[in-house]
C-alpha cells in the first residue's frame, strides 16, 4: 500500500513556523523601537536647533538677545504675579507664532485675564518629543530654558546673564 500525500501541514509545521516569526518579530521589536527614539532625538535637535535660529534672528532685529524676563520690579519672584514677560514671548514671532504674538497683551502681566489664551497655547517647537510625558504638566511648560546668571539665585537685573 502506498502512503497518502497530505498537501497540507502537519500541526508541527505549523507550530514550528508560528515560532519562527514569533522569534523573528521579538527581534525586530527593539530595532524598530530604536529607530523611532532616534528620531525623536533627531526631530528635538531640530526643534533646538529653530529655537537658536529664532534667537538670532530676534537678536538681528532688535539688536540684542531677547530678554530672559521683564519685570518692573526685582528680583523677580517665582510666583504667579507681576508682569513676567518672558524670552518665549519674545520670540513667537520668529517660530512662526505670529498669531499667538498678536495675542499677547504687553500693557499687562502675563498672568493678566487677556493673556489667558496665549498661556494656554501649546508651541510644539518648545516641546523635544523625546522627553517622558508627565501628565501633570500643561501647555505653557517647555522643555527648554534660558541661562539668567553663572549661579543659582533669583532672576535680578544685576545677573550675569
Amino acid at each position: 500500500m502506498r502512503g497518502r500525500r497530505h498537501a497540507a501541514f502537519t500541526l508541527v509545521e505549523l507550530l514550528v513556523t508560528i515560532a519562527i516569526i514569533g522569534i523573528l518579530v521579538a527581534m525586530a521589536l527593539p530595532a524598530v523601537q530604536a529607530v523611532r527614539e532616534a528620531a525623536r532625538r533627531a526631530q528635538c535637535s531640530n526643534r533646538l536647533t529653530q529655537l537658536i535660529i529664532a534667537t538670532h534672528n530676534y537678536e538681528s532685529s532688535h539688536g540684542v538677545f531677547p530678554p530672559g524676563v521683564v519685570n518692573d520690579t526685582n528680583p523677580i519672584l517665582s510666583q504667579p504675579t507681576g508682569y513676567h514677560q518672558s524670552w518665549i514671548g519674545q520670540l513667537l514671532p520668529f517660530l512662526e507664532e505670529g498669531n499667538a504674538f498678536r495675542m499677547v497683551d504687553f500693557s499687562v502681566g502675563v498672568y493678566a485675564p487677556t493673556n489667558a489664551p496665549v498661556r494656554s497655547h501649546k508651541i510644539r517647537g518648545l516641546h523635544c518629543p523625546s522627553a517622558p510625558e508627565n501628565p501633570r504638566l500643561s501647555a505653557k511648560t517647555t522643555c527648554y530654558a534660558a541661562v539668567y546668571h553663572d549661579a543659582e539665585s533669583p532672576i535680578d537685573l544685576k545677573n550675569n546673564g
